[in-house]
Parts: structure tokens; C-alpha cells; sequence
């Protein structure tokens, strides 16, 4: 089974081999398993990336001192394919007609499928965007063109 931020875990009432030794960063995680809160919950109070939280919880899942107890349903708002035209039309002004191969690559990069952003990542969409105008003042430009359009979502 493979751990994703949403799962909620529960520390074992018995199992576990009394010669385990845990590092402090799996103490923490020990600590905040409570049947409640999620592995991304627990990620972002320990200030670890989701990667190294899942990690860990895997390998405390090996030791047999956590298990699996259910998963929290997590309703994401994408944006629309019309956003993502929007964006392109105002990159080409800033790059020209490599504006769709770099928004490809962007997307790609943010593990993005079918063009479906989660509007929590827009942010870092439009960054990453923005990195790709050599030109500072095109950047800013542009910047305040994606706030203009940020708002109307």
C-alpha cells in the first residue's frame, strides 16, 4: 500500500519488537498520530516534505508500530481548461508560440494531468511561468496580467 497525505493512522496497541530504535523526526510522527489527523497534517506540523513523511510512515508501518486506519475524502477545485488558455494567450506576448511547450513542461514538472490544476497550485504554476521571461520588466508584466487574472477565478 503506498501512503498518500490523506491517510489517517493509528499507532498499534501491541507488536513491534522491543529492540527497535526510532530516530527523533519518527518520535515526533509517533507523537502526532492521534486517528485524526492526516500524513500531510502530521508532514506540515513536523516541517518535513510529503515525501520524507511518507517515508517514515512507511517504515513505522514496517516496524509494525502504526497501521492504516482510514482515509479522508479531500474535494479539490480545479481550474478550468479556459484558464490555462488565458494564461497561455498572455505568455505567448511575453515568449511567443514556445509559451504551450513551456506551459507542457510546467505542468508536467507540477505532476499536473490533463491540463487539471488544483487552484492551490496556481501560485506556483504562475512562478514557474514567470521564470521562464529572461526580460524583468515582461516579468512583472506579466505578473500583474496573472494577479488580474487570478482574481476572477
Amino acid at each position: 500500500m503506498m501512503v498518500n497525505e490523506n491517510m489517517v493512522f493509528k499507532l498499534a496497541l501491541s507488536g513491534g519488537a522491543s529492540d527497535i530504535s526510532l530516530s527523533s523526526v519518527e518520535w515526533g510522527i509517533i507523537t502526532q498520530i492521534d486517528g485524526i489527523k492526516t500524513v500531510g497534517e502530521i508532514a506540515k506540523n513536523l516541517a518535513l516534505t510529503l515525501d520524507e513523511a511518507f517515508a517514515i510512515f512507511n517504515s513505522l508501518r514496517k516496524k509494525g508500530l502504526i497501521y492504516f486506519d482510514h482515509e479522508i475524502e479531500i474535494s479539490v477545485e480545479l481550474v478550468d481548461e479556459q484558464f490555462i488558455k488565458k494564461v497561455q494567450d498572455r505568455l505567448i506576448k511575453y515568449i511567443g508560440p514556445v509559451a504551450q511547450y513551456v506551459i507542457t513542461d510546467v505542468l508536467q514538472e507540477l505532476k499536473v494531468e490533463d491540463n487539471q490544476i488544483p487552484k492551490t497550485q496556481v501560485p506556483e504554476f504562475i512562478e514557474m511561468l514567470s521564470e521562464e521571461i529572461s526580460d524583468e520588466k515582461k516579468k512583472i508584466n506579466f505578473q500583474r496580467e496573472m494577479l488580474k487574472l487570478l482574481r476572477e477565478l
